[in-house]
């Protein structure tokens, strides 16, 4: 299971997910802008992506 998941509600607001928790809501702009690039990357860019939006760093040495 990846440790970084993400839902998209109603009014384009992102909610990320770390381990099933929710912990960062990303608003409509943001969130858009983070989607249509979590879609053109593999699964685990997509993860180091989500981890640098929420402010997790498995290192601290990530950067987008």
């Amino acid at each position: 299971m990846p440790g970084f998941t993400y839902q998209i509600d109603k009014s384009d607001r992102m909610t990320i997910y770390h381990h099933g928790r929710a912990i960062k809501l990303l608003k409509a702009k943001d969130a858009l802008k983070l989607h249509d690039r979590l879609i053109t990357v593999p699964e685990d860019e997509q993860q180091r992506m989500m981890a640098a939006a929420t402010g997790n760093y498995k290192r601290g040495n990530e950067k987008l």
